[in-house]
């Protein structure tokens, strides 16, 4: 990489850290942490788990690994929405069953 722009990236950083430095940096900063923090819990939730494991997502290392398990395992809202499924289709049948006892004993 070219001196002038590891001295132009350098810069930037220095004056990134300043601005962070600053009351403004520190409240911008913690309230984007807030929104990021609020938006995990809330698609936690919306998953199915407990929303406050949307805050293990601060953690470095275990954002990560809980990123992956939101992708790969099976979200409970799943399972129950399968399991209403199979509920309804089984009162559907026991009740096209009713109709058709109900029917031929008339």
């Amino acid at each position: 990489m070219p001196e002038s722009y590891r001295t132009t990236f350098d810069g930037w950083v220095d004056q990134l850290a300043a601005f962070l430095g600053t009351p403004l940096g520190v409240s911008l900063l913690a309230a984007a942490m807030l929104v990021y923090t609020l938006a995990w819990c809330r698609l936690f939730a919306k998953a199915g788990f407990k929303g406050h494991i949307g805050v293990y997502m601060l953690v470095p290392g275990l954002n990560v690994v809980l990123f992956l398990a939101l992708a790969f395992f099976p979200w409970p809202v799943r399972r129950e929405a399968r399991d209403l499924r199979r509920m309804q289709k089984a009162v559907h049948r026991a009740d096209k069953r009713h109709q058709k006892r109900s029917g031929q004993a008339a």
